[in-house]
C-alpha cells in the first residue's frame, strides 16, 4: 500500500510500475504525459459518488477579470465540450 501526496504522485507510481492500481481524479487519466499509462475503470467508478467542479474567484485575485472572463469560458457550450474532452463529466 502507498498513500500519495496527491495526484500527479499517484500517476507517477501507476507510470513507474510501483503501484497497480489508484484511485485518482478521473480527468489525469487524460493528461498528455498519462494517457498512454493509466486506464479508467469504468465499473469503478459507479462505486463513487460524482462530485462538481467547481470553479471559484478568489477574493485576493490579482487578475480578477481575466479569472471571470475564464469562468464565463467554463459554463459555455464550448468550455463544457473542452472539459469533457479530457475527462471532466457532465
Amino acid at each position: 500500500t502507498i498513500i500519495g501526496t496527491g495526484s500527479r504522485n499517484l500517476n507517477r507510481a501507476l507510470i513507474d510500475n510501483s503501484a497497480e492500481l489508484t484511485m485518482n481524479w478521473r480527468a489525469t487519466a487524460y493528461w498528455d504525459e498519462n494517457s498512454k499509462h493509466i486506464q479508467i475503470l469504468e465499473d469503478a467508478s459507479k462505486e463513487f459518488p460524482k462530485k462538481k467542479l467547481l470553479i471559484n474567484l478568489l477574493s485576493f485575485s490579482t487578475h480578477p477579470d481575466i479569472a471571470k472572463k475564464f469562468m464565463e469560458f467554463a459554463i459555455s457550450k464550448e468550455g463544457k465540450e473542452i472539459m469533457k474532452k479530457y475527462g471532466f463529466l457532465d
